[in-house]
């Protein structure tokens, strides 16, 4: 069923990207300075209702205040503004005749550090005023881009919509029932595997909690930015505007302290109310594809969070083939040939279109996979490699490769089945409820045409979206393996299998 959103996008004039991502900004920034202003003036009320309040002794208002400093300050203010405030404490309580001169000294201090920040917040909400007034009354406006039609687009777009706004009708307890008796269950079965598969539950679940505290770099901000150059989800007009931000170190760095609040907010990020325009052009390969306009400052901290995971996941599921194929390895002579294609599937095909952190020349993030079609050279010099040794081997016996991919898998993907699957993997609720909201895209396709949310499939050309398919195949490769022992040279959704043994080929 398709659920549309009752409202419209009007807009056929805009600001420019780049300055609508400063407008976000600041806009982002001003609602935490009013909530910060808000706060510090409730507490300060409340202390100064404190203050006149003869029933309350001195020590009990410099704990107050004490209270107070933890409440509105961030980890390293409270350290150093209440140095020694639990001894201080002590002392006073133990010794009252001969503290009262510091507990006064120290109650002053601490009203004075509340005041400061008091104005601060006020200083901070009225400079974000300013910012926000001036860029609203910015005039220069540009017209979207537009989109010439054909046979071809139409076509796909009919496609596409018949797809992503349906939501799969697909029995998921059989689902949940698959992957704990059969997918995961394998692990179960041996205390080493299920050592090593407990780890990486446990890991994803503390990474998760990690990423949601830590602060952003503009370095994490710049591979964000190269990931989105180098991909087709651009036209010309924001790659060009995306390239001159990257070189401004004050846009650099507003966009890493905005990404860090809007993930300390994550249980709140919802997609722009205006939903988000899908536009039709072609790929590098020359087929139509639906791409997505996001605004800058969205459009970097999805795309941020979607290499961080990935990386995440490559790093670990690595770590786990490592432990399914040790008892392989163990058997095998490090010289063999045996021993060298465990090495190779681990380390040039297991998971290999997911981004490794850094690109071993430039340090870049490498999400496009630069190396995929040499990859894909280096497989098909493999599999003539293997036919050639098994004909020398055993030149009365077949040797059978097959070659597939899956048309349209994208765009189907199964929102629950990603749930599910993560839930397996040890994601925690926060972001399952996050990745939930974020495949819910509400999307248009021309202006002032109805919202549409999407019910099915990934967002296109998106980390995120890349992380879950490759989840998904993930699970593929790991069932293929435990029934078969035979290794899916896989590059995304196109597969690669070869084998002498024809019934094992069938089985897989």
């Amino acid at each position: 069923m398709s659920l549309i959103i009752q409202s419209k996008n009007e807009k056929s004039a805009s600001i420019p990207p780049d300055r609508e991502a400063l407008s976000l900004m600041t806009k982002l920034k001003l609602d935490r300075f009013k909530l910060q202003k808000l706060k510090f003036e409730e507490e300060y009320n409340r202390i100064i209702t404190q203050k006149h309040d003869s029933t309350l002794t001195l020590l009990d208002k410099v704990r107050m205040l004490g209270g107070s400093i933890k409440t509105l300050f961030g980890e390293e203010d409270k350290e150093r503004y209440l140095k020694n405030f639990d001894s201080l404490l002590s002392v006073s309580k133990a010794n009252t005749s001969t503290s009262n001169n510091l507990l006064e000294s120290f109650y002053h201090q601490l009203m004075r550090i509340i005041s400061c920040g008091k104005k601060r917040s006020e200083y901070n909400y009225l400079f974000g005023l300013i910012m926000s007034q001036w860029l609203s009354e910015q005039k220069d406006e540009f017209a979207p881009i537009e989109v010439n039609t054909t046979n071809e687009s139409l076509l796909t777009n009919e496609q596409l919509q018949k797809i992503i706004f349906d939501r799969s009708q697909l029995n998921l307890d059989q689902w949940r029932n698959f992957l704990q008796t059969k997918l995961f269950a394998f692990f179960e079965n041996d205390s080493k595997l299920k050592t090593a598969f407990d780890e990486f539950k446990l890991v994803t679940e503390n990474y998760g909690k990690t990423l949601l505290t830590q602060k952003v770099s503009s370095t994490a901000v710049r591979r964000a930015i190269d990931s989105h150059i180098n991909s087709s989800a651009l036209d010309t007009y924001r790659k060009r505007l995306l390239v001159k931000m990257r070189s401004d170190e004050n846009a650099i760095n507003e966009f890493a302290s905005s990404l860090t609040l809007m993930i300390s907010d994550l249980k709140d990020w919802k997609w722009p109310v205006e939903g988000v325009r899908g536009i039709f052009r072609r790929n590098l390969v020359g087929k139509y594809r639906c791409y997505y306009e996001e605004d800058f400052l969205t459009a970097i901290f999805l795309e941020h969070l979607g290499l961080q995971w990935s990386y995440h996941f490559k790093r670990e599921l690595k770590t786990l083939f490592a432990a399914l194929t040790k008892k392989s390895r163990n058997n095998c002579s490090s010289k063999s040939i045996q021993y060298k294609r465990l090495i190779m599937q681990e380390e040039e095909y297991w998971m290999a279109s997911l981004p490794d952190e850094f690109d071993a020349k430039t340090g870049a993030a490498a999400y496009e996979n630069k190396d995929e079609r040499d990859l894909k050279s280096k497989l098909f010099f493999l599999i003539n490699t293997e036919i050639q040794l098994h004909q020398v081997l055993h030149p009365d016996v077949s040797f059978t490769v097959v070659s597939a991919d899956l048309e349209w898998f994208g765009p189907s993907v199964s929102h629950e089945i990603v749930q599910i699957f993560l839930q397996y993997c040890g994601m925690s609720q926060i972001w399952l409820d996050f990745f939930d909201r974020f495949l819910k895209q509400p999307v248009y396709y021309k202006p002032g045409e109805a919202i549409r949310q999407r019910q099915r499939g990934v967002p296109i050309s998106h980390a995120l979206s890349h992380l879950f398919s490759e989840l998904l195949l993930f699970g593929l490769d790991l069932y293929i393996y435990q029934n078969t022992e035979i290794f899916n040279y896989r590059l995304h959704d196109d597969f690669w299998l070869f084998h002498s043994q024809f019934t094992k080929m069938e089985q897989a």
